[in-house]
């Protein structure tokens, strides 16, 4: 399944995250034990620019995401 994280570009990806997973932390067992029996968790990103542009991931945020089991996976979207 999939959901859709509602954020604004004010808010910034990695801070979109972080925030989603107070949500998401409150079901750990749940989200590890999915994990332990062969599924897989992931934030699914689509990332569009028609220029140079980035983010930063700190190690307390990917610490996080290890920890409920979470993987990222990006896709890269340029402009033409």
């Amino acid at each position: 399944c999939s959901f859709y994280i509602p954020h604004d570009d004010a808010t910034g990806l990695a801070n979109a995250i972080k925030l989603s997973l107070k949500t998401l932390r409150t079901n750990k067992k749940f989200l590890r034990l999915i994990c332990s029996t062969g599924g897989r968790l992931e934030y699914f990103i689509g990332w569009y620019s028609d220029g140079n542009s980035g983010e930063e991931f700190d190690a307390a945020l990917i610490a996080e995401l290890a920890d409920v089991k979470i993987g990222l996976s990006f896709d890269f979207y340029g402009g033409k």
